[in-house]
């Protein structure tokens, strides 16, 4: 390998994304694509994983994903707003 090349792997000194914020912007745009009930579910579980990414990203310096876990906690929120707003609105006459 040439001196110059870029490291790759597990040691190459990169930045660790948190997998938790990962996972959570995924479940979060993933609700938007899906039905009131289940999306429901999907924005929950991306909520509460979006929240405790941002908590270990606090504590570990080491990690990175600031940005998508607070994505992940504002499309969640917007979506289970949303969805809640969608159910509780009456089925149209007919």
């Amino acid at each position: 390998m040439t001196e110059g090349a870029p490291k790759r792997g597990p040691g190459s000194g990169g930045p660790r994304y948190s997998w938790k914020a990962v996972t959570a912007l995924v479940l979060a745009v993933g609700a938007l694509l899906m039905p009131a009930i289940l999306a429901l579910a999907l924005a929950a579980v991306a909520l509460v994983l979006g929240l405790v990414a941002r908590r270990e990203l606090k504590r570990e310096p080491s990690l990175t994903g600031g940005a998508l876990a607070l994505a992940a906690v504002i499309v969640a929120a917007f979506v289970l707003v949303f969805d809640v707003i969608l159910l509780a609105l009456p089925a149209p006459p007919g």
